[in-house]
């Protein structure tokens, strides 16, 4: 992947307008332990990161752990 900007969010609802305009594809998971959905664009030159869903209790991972991992 060749990837030349990447854009971060924490947040899904944040994220979804963005992905949902430029048409983008969700990608494959950082790893399986870690709920980050990863979107990218056709030729791959885009990425965009959700830190993803806490499985507990439902509700956007944020702060500086999940950034950490994603990036």
């Amino acid at each position: 992947m060749n990837v030349t900007t990447a854009i971060l969010f924490a947040m899904k609802d944040e994220a979804r307008p963005l992905i949902e305009a430029l048409h983008l594809k969700k990608g494959k998971a950082i790893a399986s332990y870690f709920p980050s959905e990863i979107y990218t664009s056709a030729d791959n030159k885009l990425l965009v990161a959700v830190f993803g869903t806490e499985p507990v209790f439902g509700v956007d991972s944020i702060g500086t752990q999940p950034a950490a991992i994603v990036t």
